[in-house]
């Protein structure tokens, strides 16, 4: 069985969205679908504080509600809950060791305290071990049949371009590899040949030697401010790839997370 997708329910209005979206990725790999709720804090680290108990009624009644909807709404999908009794972050991460992505809002609610999922998202992002997808509220949902990936054009890390490529194959959709460098240099007329050479992006060829499955790809360079770049390429995307190399979220993939308002992916590398 494919290792498992998670996905945050927290109660905000992003919630359904973020169920759905991780319902239907967990049904493209056939893998199962762990929805998760974080407690607020203190109560998750005190289990005896009082009223800890009605809060976490609410949250396993939440979670049974969400799991009952998906289970009607995606006949034969695995879904299983859990209510995290650690710290948000590090229940989270806990949660996410030996699954194959995590899926979570970026706007959390008020009763986890201000901004509580505008910290909590890229903290995990910076930090999981799998590739984490991040969803706005307000995100369109209705797919366009393209995913983009930025990359560094010196080279673009192996793990983040298969990741929107698995992603496209999947959805049958387009697959878009964008660089960014400030001026249109002869080192940047160079990346689109790096992008598809050897060792970095293989060239899939044409459609009857690759299959029907490997997505149509598009490469490109763009001058201009890395994030602000990527995020224009991306606004009308399903999905948009970004990486993360060690364990902190560069400041590209932050400003991205914080900008785009379609489902961001970051894919740790490196």
């Amino acid at each position: 069985m494919a290792p498992p997708v998670v996905a945050v329910v927290d109660g905000s209005p992003a919630t359904p969205a973020v169920v759905d979206w991780a319902a239907a990725e967990a049904g493209r790999r056939g893998a199962p679908l762990c929805l998760v709720h974080p407690l607020p804090r203190p109560l998750g680290t005190v289990p005896a504080l009082p009223g800890a108990s009605e809060v976490r009624g609410r949250a396993l009644g939440l979670l049974a509600e969400t799991a009952a909807r998906l289970r009607l709404d995606h006949r034969g999908l695995d879904v299983r809950t859990a209510v995290l009794e650690e710290s948000a972050l590090r229940g989270v991460l806990t949660a996410t060791h030996g699954a194959g992505l995590l899926v979570l809002g970026t706007h959390g609610p008020r009763h986890l305290g201000p901004r509580f999922l505008d910290a909590l998202g890229p903290a995990v992002a910076g930090d999981a071990d799998c590739p984490t997808v991040l969803l706005h509220n307000g995100a369109r949902a209705a797919p366009t049949g393209r995913i983009v990936v930025g990359v560094n054009p010196g080279p673009p890390a192996p793990e983040v371009v298969a990741f929107a490529r698995d992603a496209a194959e999947s959805r049958g959709a387009e697959l878009r590899i964008v660089a960014v460098e400030r001026e249109l240099t002869e080192h940047a007329r160079q990346v689109l040949q790096r992008l598809t050479g050897p060792g970095t992006v293989r060239d899939p060829g044409p459609v009857a030697e690759r299959g029907p499955a490997a997505p149509r790809t598009v490469t490109e360079v763009r001058p201009g401010t890395a994030a602000e770049e990527l995020v224009r390429a991306g606004e009308d995307c399903d999905l948009l790839v970004v990486g993360r190399a060690g364990r902190r979220l560069g400041p590209v993939a932050r400003a991205v997370i914080g900008r785009a308002r379609v489902p961001v992916a970051v894919v740790p590398h490196g």
